[in-house]
């Protein structure tokens, strides 16, 4: 089970020089929605203790944050790794960098707490088939790129308007 200091960020901020690693972990977490530490250090091709390190200082920084639904499936299910969504200062980065309004991606992180336990379940299987598909893309022999992804949020409005054809004129793969 998970001690309460689990959710709460230290008073004094320890330091952090942001890492173009630190940000690819960061993009991931708003990618995938929620994602655990042993999924993220995949995706970023590090060990899990390094990054978990840094997630734990991304998180600290509110780049990150730990959605307190993890802590009933820890519970419930025994899940070993902490489980990150994007924090508000993670929402500016991706917002910076893509050049959107921040308003935007408010919705992402301010949803954090509130998420339940059976919606954080939901997201990170659909991250573990994401990361597993995209894993197993970056393979020496494959000629396959994941080219886009639309997930749930973006699903509407892809179905408003009409069917999109892939450039091969294949429809588009929807999950």
């Amino acid at each position: 089970m998970l001690p309460l200091k689990f959710f709460t960020r230290p008073e004094i901020k320890p330091g952090l020089v942001l890492t173009e690693r630190d940000r690819a972990l960061v993009r991931w977490c708003y990618e995938l929605r929620t994602a655990d530490s042993v999924m993220l250090a995949l995706l970023v091709d590090s060990s899990h203790d390094r990054a978990a390190r840094r997630l734990h200082l991304l998180w600290a920084h509110e780049y990150l944050d730990r959605p307190h639904g993890q802590f009933f499936l820890k519970v419930k299910e025994e899940m070993r790794h902490a489980v990150y969504s994007l924090g508000r200062e993670g929402a500016r980065l991706i917002a910076e960098e893509d050049h959107l309004p921040f308003a935007s991606l408010r919705w992402q992180y301010a949803k954090n707490h509130e998420a339940k336990d059976r919606y954080l379940k939901h997201t990170l299987e659909i991250a573990k088939f994401r990361a597993a598909l995209t894993l197993a893309l970056r393979e020496e022999n494959s000629t396959l790129i994941l080219k886009r992804w639309i997930s749930g949020m973006h699903l509407a409005k892809e179905s408003v308007k009409g069917q999109r054809e892939t450039d091969s004129g294949l429809p588009g793969w929807i999950f």
